[in-house]
């Protein structure tokens, strides 16, 4: 294998986002091979980002790096090689999975044109450049084209992305790839009205939890000395690198009115943190095995007792939740799938809508007073989730007479008469750990700060623990 270490020496006039000597540097590979490029002005580039270590790579010699386990070593893993050298399954298997996985990846130039013949790459990537007609979801494209030396005026479409931000218009002068195909749902961040080029020249989109940036232009010097582009290309280092530090978690509504601005703005300010959101019923099918390889954590704030939720949906909810996927259950949740106990047996406890049985004793139904001024207790001041955290009111609604499962670890409690005195707990199913929390009827309680470092911690332990098991 041939690889070479270069430390960032010097900095170039550009606004200064990975400057902090303190910070360590960004480890990335820089994948090369399959075309006659500028590599010296190619790798100068890398030798001057500031806080950036690389080491290179050369396919399809080194194909057999590009798989999991090799984020044990790099934080990002950046594509500039035409490769179309032949390949196994099993190596681009092992590429998809190191992507889907959770490795950043950045998509440079030439690396659209290459794995020509394998759409699965291009599906994870967003696009490609065409080396024939080809028809893709019954749609047929044509053939791309390319053209050397375009003055290409490039318009930043999303000013307020962390990879475009300080970007204002500009022109380059590069090779440009006409009729490429880019895949719909891509988040496009500069385009062109050139003629002779596609007009997406770069976009975000995801494979499982990997981030993955895609940037048409580099061919040449002309295109590494412009100052616009040095900049693109390290911001999307490090956004690539941040994205893929955050936690990923999926957010569950629906079946329940509430305040969505101030509810989703408590995600917003948690830092490291980026969700997602889905609806039920209508995506009640990715509760399943497999959703735990696009997000680390399910969030659920949805009441559902929808009947159009099935025995086969049921099922598979459970079994995701039992392999190990994470689960933080908050407030309405606790009132949802009300005629199936295995759910409250699952998260712990639950609002009974109605006088019930379990387990040869009787239980009255549960009921719910808005507004409560309730004292909360911490009752486990050493655990993850409450660490910090001091004895508080909150202004929120109560619910009476809920169903509490033996043997789930209470963290908070309250004494108030019109409420359970479980509020917050922690418990499993079977590898699936579970934070269930009464707390969080509407802004009253979002914008507790107790509640929201209750939230954030509670994320970070759940998946913390999950990954114990890995």
């Amino acid at each position: 294998m041939r690889i070479f270490l270069a430390v960032a020496m010097l900095s170039f006039a550009m606004p200064s986002l990975l400057a902090d000597e303190a910070k360590p540097p960004f480890n990335i590979l820089v994948v090369t091979s399959g075309h006659g490029a500028d590599l010296p002005n190619f790798h100068r580039m890398f030798d001057e980002l500031p806080n950036v270590r690389y080491d290179r790579a050369v396919l399809p010699g080194d194909m057999d790096l590009l798989a999991p386990g090799l984020e044990e070593k790099y934080d990002l893993v950046l594509t500039y090689c035409l490769n179309n050298h032949p390949i196994t399954d099993a190596q681009r298997e092992r590429f998809a999975a190191l992507i889907e996985s959770g490795m950043p990846l950045i998509v440079l130039h030439h690396s659209l044109v290459g794995y020509a013949d394998w759409s699965l790459y291009r599906e994870m990537v967003g696009g490609q450049y065409l080396l024939e007609d080809t028809e893709i979801d019954g749609k047929l494209h044509p053939a791309s084209s390319y053209k050397y030396d375009l003055d290409i005026d490039v318009q930043v479409v999303d000013r307020e992305h962390p990879i475009t931000r300080g970007i204002e218009n500009f022109t380059i002068h590069d090779e440009g790839y006409l009729n490429m195909y880019v895949r719909e749902g891509v988040h496009v961040l500069l385009k062109t009205d050139h003629p002779d080029s596609t007009p997406e020249l770069a976009w975000t989109t995801r494979y499982g939890k990997g981030p993955v940036f895609v940037l048409t232009l580099g061919h040449d010097n002309h295109a590494f000395e412009n100052p616009n582009f040095r900049q693109i290309l390290r911001q999307g280092i490090q956004w690539g690198i941040e994205e893929s530090r955050k936690y990923n978690i999926l957010i569950l509504t629906g079946g329940h009115g509430f305040d969505q601005p101030n509810f989703y703005k408590m995600f917003d300010e948690m830092p490291n943190v980026r969700y997602s959101k889905a609806t039920v019923p209508r995506d009640m099918d990715l509760l399943a095995p497999g959703l735990e390889k696009q997000y680390d954590l399910l969030f659920t704030y949805d009441m559902n007792n929808f009947p159009a939720i099935t025995d086969a949906q049921r099922e598979r909810f459970a079994a995701l939740i039992e392999s190990g996927m994470p689960l933080i259950v908050m407030h309405h949740s606790l009132c949802g799938h009300s005629n199936w106990q295995q759910y409250r047996e699952m998260i712990g406890g639950g609002y009974v809508r109605w006088a019930t049985e379990i387990d040869g004793r009787a239980y009255p139904a549960s009921s719910y007073k808005y507004d409560l001024e309730m004292n909360i207790q911490v009752m486990d001041r050493e655990h993850p989730i409450t660490r910090g955290i001091e004895d508080f009111t909150i202004i929120d609604e109560g619910y009476k007479d809920m169903y509490i499962r033996e043997g789930i670890h209470l963290l908070l409690k309250t004494d108030h008469p019109d409420a359970t005195p479980e509020v917050a707990w922690t418990t499993k199913y079977g590898k699936g750990i579970i934070f269930a929390i009464a707390l969080g009827h509407d802004n009253k309680a979002y914008e507790n700060p107790n509640l929201r470092r209750i939230l954030h911690q509670a994320i970070q332990w759940c998946i913390g623990e999950s990954r114990k098991g890995e």
